[in-house]
């Protein structure tokens, strides 16, 4: 008498899972992970393993806690590097955990090292970097502060909710794709002026030199910051509003003289054309032949700088 053996067909998920395992081996994003969170190596499952699972799935599913571990069990390992799943459960507790570590571990270096491993791998360009801040605002009462201060205050709302409590969030990118290269969060009260040496001088230790263009809005324009920028070898691209020249009397670059087709030049080299396009090495502001810092957003705005007047319509 002869017996057949019962077979059972299990379908396990495999979809993207090898090109993202490709991206993390190049971030080295697990190394990373193991040298940020102590005795993580030392597990049986490595939390380092736990927050890799994590990033996995915000890229693909985006699961609650409680979901993962059913998540998990429709994986093919194998397409992520591991020759058998992990023993025993990996519970929403255990997650939890690992995020509670990366909490405790010193984050900003960890990104510092996760940025620099990006730049690296992918080679991107980080010459010219562009900075930007905006308000997140909160409802409902949430007291307290972290331990580096972090809390919600009330100021100045780009969401037009001044009656809300914010967080203030900036993010630096990079030309070359808008790659995030440098965020940080304040508390809600900070004011956008007084963001940008902070900012500049971290984006100097990410890139490892100041010789890269920083281009950032109005905010960036005020006497202490752009002197920082410059006294310590960095240069910047601003705007702002029509403004006397004499309020930047130590970082002027000089006289200016009109060009044929430019509104003005530096040392005989274009500066910015009439469309508000950044052509030179030198210098930070856009400044009109005049010597006043200027904000060229149109046609009109550049003629009135200049001293031309537009002709009233039908003339």
């Amino acid at each position: 008498m002869s017996t057949t053996s019962a077979r059972k067909l299990t379908r396990l998920q495999v979809g993207p899972l090898p090109l993202i395992r490709s991206i993390l081996a190049r971030l080295r994003l697990r190394e990373i992970f193991l040298e940020a969170i102590p005795g993580s190596d030392r597990q049986a499952f490595p939390r380092a393993d736990l927050l890799i699972l994590l990033a996995v799935n915000l890229t693909l599913a985006k699961d609650p806690l409680y979901e993962l571990a059913d998540w998990v069990d429709r994986l093919d390992w194998r397409a992520l590097g591991y020759k058998t799943r992990p023993t025993g459960p990996l519970s929403d507790d255990r997650f939890a955990r690992a995020l509670d570590q990366l909490y405790e571990a010193d984050r900003t270096s960890l990104l510092t090292r996760l940025v620099v491993s990006a730049i690296q791998a992918f080679d991107i360009r980080s010459e010219r970097i562009h900075n930007d801040s905006t308000s997140v605002k909160a409802c409902g009462r949430i007291p307290g502060r972290t331990r580096t201060g972090l809390e919600l205050r009330r100021g100045y709302s780009k969401d037009h909710r001044p009656d809300l409590k914010q967080l203030v969030y900036t993010l630096s990118v990079s030309d070359d794709g808008a790659v995030p290269i440098h965020h940080r969060v304040y508390p809600g009260n900070r004011n956008d002026e007084t963001t940008h040496i902070e900012t500049w001088d971290a984006l100097c230790h990410i890139h490892g030199t100041p010789h890269f263009l920083y281009v950032a809005d109005c905010k960036l324009c005020t006497q202490e910051q752009l002197k920082h920028i410059v006294d310590h070898g960095g240069k910047a691209i601003t705007m702002e509003e029509l403004r006397e020249a004499t309020e930047f009397p130590s970082i002027l670059p000089g006289n200016f003289e009109p060009g044929p087709t430019e509104p003005y030049r530096y040392q005989g080299q274009p500066w910015v054309s009439e469309t508000g396009e950044y052509h030179g090495d030198e210098g930070i502001y856009t400044i009109m032949p005049s010597g006043a810092i200027h904000k060229m957003m149109t046609m009109g705005q550049m003629n009135s700088a200049k001293g031309k007047s537009r002709a009233p319509a039908g003339k």
